[in-house]
């Protein structure tokens, strides 16, 4: 009985330790392409709000011969992504995607953030790319992170009574060929983030008291068979 109402509280901790992510106040996400090639360059630049989210940029170049270059960025509720992805032979050609986050949030107590990060690149020839996460979080005024994280990452940290924080995500991707090497090449590179901030609940003292309730019954029962008599 004891041992069932034991792992019933286990059951129960885990289901307790789920909470919902916090709300961020002045939210706002920012999304950039840049596409460049001997032809007519292509730009775009979207944020929201005033825009309905999720926001969404893109930007092509078509090169007077071969060179072509191509980004695109999306950012919308706990979500960014960045790509970029050129070809050229005859000159240089380079794409640059940006999303942003930034938004603030009041909730007090131990928190977590966590966040999600699958980059990935390819470049061959006289090509490069690279794709970076830089992650500032500041809470009270004061700053408790920031710099690059180059895959999944979580930081917990205790907040105030009082203190906001306030979360600030740049993904960037971007490619290039033709420099700083001429020739020909290939580049693509892409980045996806997903992030949260969640409250860290601490066990209520009923499942404190039934998680204690094996380690007494195991005690009890190691004690009883000390004592009985041997046959």
């Amino acid at each position: 009985m004891v041992k069932r109402l034991f792992m019933a509280c286990l059951a129960a901790l885990a289901l307790s330790a789920q909470a919902a992510p916090v709300s961020f106040v002045d939210a706002l996400f920012e999304a950039t392409a840049v596409a460049t090639t001997d032809g007519v360059p292509g730009f775009d630049m979207q944020s929201g709000p005033p825009s309905e989210l999720p926001v969404l940029a893109e930007a092509d170049s078509i090169g007077l011969t071969t060179d072509i270059a191509l980004a695109g960025a999306i950012g919308g509720p706990g979500l960014l992504s960045t790509s970029a992805d050129v070809s050229g032979a005859s000159g240089i050609a380079s794409a640059v995607a940006t999303a942003r986050f930034t938004g603030s949030f009041a909730t007090t107590g131990l928190l977590s953030l966590s966040i999600d990060f699958a980059p990935v690149t390819f470049a061959d020839g006289a090509g490069s790319a690279a794709t970076s996460l830089f992650v500032s979080l500041v809470s009270g005024g004061v700053t408790l992170f920031q710099d690059y994280v180059t895959g999944p990452w979580t930081f917990e940290y205790t907040q105030a009574a009082g203190a906001t924080s306030l979360l600030d995500l740049t993904l960037s991707s971007e490619a290039t060929v033709g420099f700083p090497t001429a020739g020909v090449g290939n580049a693509v590179t892409s980045g996806l983030v997903s992030f949260a901030v969640s409250p860290v609940p601490l066990p209520a003292t009923w499942l404190l008291f039934l998680g204690g309730l094996g380690p007494i019954a195991a005690a009890v029962r190691v004690r009883r068979a000390a004592q009985a008599p041997a046959g």
